[in-house]
């Protein structure tokens, strides 16, 4: 459900799904941590994204499901508001070395963002990270 309300522009409502289900499951899988590090980037909340994402990922050697992730988190570095710029190029060299394809247009075709709004505010947070385009 998560994952619904974010791709509908509905991130805070994702947030609030998604911590009552980690207070009903105090043993819950990792990708719960995940999602929610995502739907805070996607609320304007980097800060609360990286406190989330960083426990929760290995930013050294990540296994193919959290290099989903990975952009998400280069994204909430690079927001104006944290500016963690070396962090986001760090992460984007990782996500380039595992799969070199990788690209904005990419990780954008794989979300299905309802808004052009929430498209664009993605686009340009991996912009600013230096993901290629």
């Amino acid at each position: 459900m998560s994952n619904f309300l974010i791709y509908v522009g509905q991130p805070k409502q994702a947030i609030d799904q998604l911590k009552k289900a980690i207070r009903l499951n105090p043993f819950h899988e990792p990708w719960y941590d995940e999602f929610l590090g995502w739907a805070y980037e996607d609320a304007g909340m980097p800060k609360e994204a990286i406190e989330t994402l960083e426990p929760v990922l290995d930013l050294q050697n990540p296994d193919d499901d959290q290099l989903w992730y990975l952009p998400t988190l280069a994204a909430a570095y690079a927001d104006p508001a944290v500016g963690r710029m070396d962090d986001a190029r760090k992460v984007i060299k990782t996500i380039l070395s595992r799969k070199p394809e990788f690209s904005i247009s990419e990780t954008v075709s794989k979300r299905p963002y309802k808004t052009q709004g929430q498209i664009d505010r993605y686009v340009n947070a991996l912009r600013r990270a230096g993901l290629p385009k």
